[in-house]
């Protein structure tokens, strides 16, 4: 039986640039969008079998997009003690919790950049099955790191080109939906540098060759990025200026950090800006 559901708002943003528009409509068939508009412009669908909901001084728009969350990170003022000692258990709960607060949010798609093991992974395919509610996942899995590198306490430490195509290979067989892989240190895990290179240009390199050879997508991200198409894509933190001018060497595009730059790099940044959203995360 088809489902065809009427929502109707005292306003309406269409996401494509154009003015508000009054007294919005949107109709969707069995979760599908077929028509939005004014709705004296809108063929209002009638009858016993179609769901109307009003909203009166309302806005409708399209969902947002939070480009870069880690889920299973809480936000207390212990953030890095929960991440390491909390139960696998207790990061799921968590992540669900984080995910559903997103959506009430309005968030309808997001990308988790890196929590321990593929906890993420079973939250996005429980959500996907309709087991329970929220949003769009595209999950990284364990981000990739060195011994004792930036989130190594996620589980997957590399050091070397033989190691790191081997756990880009893990990640892929997992199913994650992109790569990322901490190419400096960071601020959430003490003894790191994030302005110092963890890894070589051959290391990043074999780590682009492999998500090329299995077919994904690589890039860097220290600027947030519209997930876009599910591809598995390639995530990366470049502080230091070494990592900026040498990038292009790794084979995947660059954008413009967060953070002082450069001036060699300033020709690498042809960034496209992502739609960010409120966070429930730290990290």
């Amino acid at each position: 039986m088809t489902r065809i559901t009427v929502l109707r708002a005292s306003r309406l943003i269409d996401g494509a640039g154009a003015d508000p528009i009054d007294d919005g409509v949107v109709v969707s068939v069995d979760g599908t969008i077929t028509d939005v508009g004014a709705a004296r412009d809108v063929n209002v669908p009638e009858g016993t079998d179609v769901i109307t909901r009003d909203y009166p001084g309302c806005t409708l728009l399209p969902g947002l997009i939070d480009c870069h969350t880690h889920l299973l990170f809480s936000a207390s003022d212990q953030a890095l003690d929960d991440a390491i000692h909390d139960s696998d258990e207790t990061l799921l709960l968590r992540g669900l919790a984080n995910a559903q607060a997103e959506l009430r949010c309005g968030v309808t798609t997001l990308r988790d950049c890196g929590g321990r093991g593929l906890l993420t992974l079973a939250l996005r395919d429980g959500i996907d099955r309709g087991l329970v509610a929220g949003p769009r996942i595209l999950a990284a899995g364990m981000p990739i790191t060195t011994t004792g590198g930036h989130l190594n306490f996620c589980g997957l430490e590399a050091d070397g080109v033989h190691e790191a195509i081997k756990a880009t290979r893990r990640l892929c067989k997992g199913g994650v939906d992109f790569i990322k892989v901490m190419a400096t240190g960071g601020g959430m895990t003490p003894g790191t540098n994030p302005r110092a290179p963890q890894y070589t240009v051959e290391e990043l390199s074999a780590i682009v060759a492999e998500a090329h050879r299995d077919g994904r997508a690589p890039r860097r991200r220290p600027l947030p990025r519209h997930p876009g198409h599910p591809q598995r894509r390639r995530g990366r933190h470049p502080h230091h200026r070494a990592l900026l001018l040498a990038a292009p060497a790794g084979g995947a595009g660059v954008r413009r950090p967060r953070g002082r730059t450069h001036e060699g790099a300033g020709n690498l940044r042809h960034a496209h800006h992502g739609l960010g959203a409120r966070r429930h995360q730290a990290g």
